[in-house]
Formats: structure tokens, sequence, C-alpha cells
């Protein structure tokens, strides 16, 4: 009976101590997800503050590539209908 007791208690503390590392990565992980956000969005502040003339030529070069793509989606869009 004392063998049964004891292997019940082992299990049940085996479980127990899954479960507890299983919350604890969730912690963690939320942590760690918490932390990237507030960089990116630290980064992407920093980013928007720079107006310097390399960084708009870049922002105009983004524009129109933008702009391709998306004329360019749009005739082949085209062309899929007929």
């Amino acid at each position: 009976m004392a063998l049964a007791t004891n292997l019940e208690t082992g299990l049940r503390d085996a479980v127990n101590a899954g479960i507890g590392v299983y919350k604890l990565a969730q912690e963690k992980l939320a942590e760690v997800q918490t932390q990237l956000n507030q960089g990116y969005s630290s980064l992407v502040s920093r980013g928007a503050a720079d107006q310097s003339a390399d960084v708009a030529k870049l922002r105009s070069l983004l524009d129109q590539g933008l702009t391709a793509v998306k004329d360019g989606q749009g005739k082949l869009e085209g062309l899929l209908k007929k």
C-alpha cells in the first residue's frame, strides 16, 4: 500500500512540475514578446524621426518601388481576367 501511495504521489508531483514548467515558459515567452514589440516600436520611432537627405531619398525610392509593384499587380490582374 505504501508503494502505491508513493507512486501516486510521485506521479502527481511529476505532473504538477510539468504544469509548472509549462506555465513558466508561457510567462517568459510573453515577456520576451513584449520586449521585442517594445524594441521594434522604438526602432520605428527612431527611423520615423530621421529626416536626413539620405533617408528622404530612401523613402522616395521605396515609394517608387511600391508604386511599380502595385502597377504591375494591377496589369497582371487585368491580363488574368481576360
